[in-house]
């Protein structure tokens, strides 16, 4: 005898369907919650490094003393071990530098350990090591590097002084929301980063010519100061220091006593 095919209640239907959206919704409000998540603890992650360095750190800068680049250029000329001049200041300052003598003088410049690196004694004998092989003579390959440890010793700011065996390490670096305003509030500075304006003289091109970089003229560095000063923006304590710090690099640059030197390590 053939049994009736019972079909499927309209509530039976209506359940299955109800449980399949259900489980669907679901799972998209995991997927959501856990996107959250993620997204939570990145701007956690975030938020930790910008507390411990809130700089920006790929346009880093340098100064230097005019006049002391000037003479430098002219007593050691051309900048080779045969240049008996350049050799014997070398083995004369350089090679009998003491580390701790350098420590000292750095407290002096204590309060821009959050703009730049502090010196430390593996550079510091790995510059001795380098310039004692090349001032001596004995690699001559070596000899490019002691010359650049040179420059930097003889015409770094002498309050910089003692950060001669940094080299470029040696920068100085500013609060990211500094940097992103004056980019933003500055045409000045924007085509000095774009390359749309600048110098790039003989003289700090054979130092930096490996790098990208940028001089800032006094023109140019008058025009990025009267920006800071006369915006309001830019009077925001988060970055007061900066400001501060920048402008007077700035103020050494329009008056010819320093010259300022960008340097994009992106």
């Amino acid at each position: 005898m053939q049994q009736k095919k019972t079909e499927p209640s309209l509530n039976t239907n209506f359940s299955d369907t109800f449980c399949n959206v259900f489980a669907t919704a679901t799972w998209f409000l995991f997927l959501f919650l856990l996107s959250g998540c993620e997204q939570t603890i990145r701007s956690k992650a975030a938020a930790k490094i910008a507390a411990v360095n809130p700089n920006q750190t790929q346009f880093t800068f340098l100064v230097f003393d005019n006049s002391s680049v000037e003479t430098f250029f002219k007593k050691y000329q051309p900048l080779a071990s045969t240049n008996i001049s350049l050799t014997k200041a070398l083995q004369d300052s350089l090679m009998h530098q003491n580390f701790q003598e350098n420590l000292i003088a750095e407290k002096n410049i204590a309060e821009l350990s959050r703009n730049t690196s502090v010196i430390d004694s593996g550079n510091f004998n790995l510059a001795l090591r380098i310039l004692k092989a090349g001032a001596e003579g004995k690699n001559e390959k070596y000899f490019s590097a002691c010359a650049n440890y040179q420059f930097f010793y003889e015409c770094l700011p002498k309050q910089f002084q003692c950060k001669w065996s940094q080299s470029t390490q040696g920068h100085f670096e500013f609060n990211g929301i500094f940097f992103a305003l004056l980019r933003e509030k500055s045409k000045e500075l924007d085509d000095l980063i774009y390359g749309n304006n600048g110098l790039w003289q003989s003289d700090m091109k054979t130092f930096f010519g490996d790098y990208i970089f940028n001089e800032i003229s006094p023109s140019t560095a008058q025009k990025i100061k009267n920006t800071i000063m006369t915006d309001e923006a830019f009077n925001d304590n988060r970055f007061s220091f900066d400001r501060a710090l920048f402008l007077t690099f700035l103020d050494h640059t329009i008056s010819n006593k320093w010259r300022m030197i960008m340097i994009d390590w992106g």
